[in-house]
Parts: C-alpha cells; structure tokens; sequence
C-alpha cells in the first residue's frame, strides 16, 4: 500500500506540473486492482514501474524547463545570480527526486524571468518614448528658431 501512496504523490506532482503521465496513470490502476484481488506482488511490481515511469517522465519536463530558463540567463545582467540561485535548487531537488521542490523552484525562476522580462520591456519603451520626445522637442525648438528669423 505504501508503494501505491508513493506513486500517486510523484503522479499528482506531475500533473500539477503538467506532465502526460497517462500510462503511468494506468500503471497505477492496475497496481490498486491487483491490490484489492490480493495479488501484492503484482500490486508492488506494477505501483513501482507506476512511480519510475513518472519520475522519468517529470525529469525530462524538468530538464527541458531547466535548459529553458538557462538560455534567459545572458539577457538578465546583474540579476541572473536570482535565477542561478533558483535552477542550482531544481537541480539538487531532482538529485534527490524531490519532484515538488523541483518544480516549485523552476515556477519561481519562470516567474522571475517574467518579471524581469516586463521589467525590461519598460524600461525599453520609456527610452524610446524619451528619445522621442527629445527628438520632438528638438524639431519645435529648431522650427520655432526659423520662424523668428
């Protein structure tokens, strides 16, 4: 029974995450059926091919998350160390198959890159405004120089 509660909380980590986790999901079923015909070995076997195929599963996602959120870290500057700090803690916790740590840690760099990003955006967009303005007040200036002469 213990084998069955594990699976179910890597398998629930997993779709919190958004992982397709259906075979592993049916895995699962078989092992609380077998459970309830009294066939524990069978139960035992089936709940712990459940628990590693979801784990692979959620590594990938988590590698792919990973190597997402790495390649924003040469546009962050300075404020890369945060998400450094962020992807060296996903990838301990998926070290020690801590799969809800794992995933909360890549949720608050995903977060941060967002942010950052936005961040980014606006201090982007009130240059190109300033410049703008600058720029047009340049050109009135210039033509208010004219009409005096």
């Amino acid at each position: 029974m213990q084998s069955i509660e594990r699976a179910e909380f890597v398998l629930t980590v997993g779709e919190q995450a958004g992982a397709d986790l259906g075979e592993p999901s049916r895995l699962l079923q078989e092992a609380i059926v077998a459970t309830k015909a009294d066939e524990h070995r069978r139960a035992l076997q089936l709940a712990g091919d459940a628990q590693t195929k979801a784990e692979r599963i959620l590594g990938d996602r988590a590698s792919e998350k990973i190597g997402a959120l790495r390649g924003a870290l040469p546009h962050l500057g300075d404020d890369a160390g945060t998400l450094k700090a962020l992807l060296n803690r996903a990838d301990a916790s998926m070290g020690t198959r801590d799969f809800e740590d794992t995933f909360r840690a890549l949720d608050e760099g995903e977060k941060f890159v967002e942010i950052q990003t936005r961040s980014i955006d606006c201090i982007t967009r009130s240059r190109s405004a300033f410049r703008n303005s600058a720029a047009a007040a340049s050109t009135a200036f210039a033509t208010s120089g004219r009409l005096r002469s």
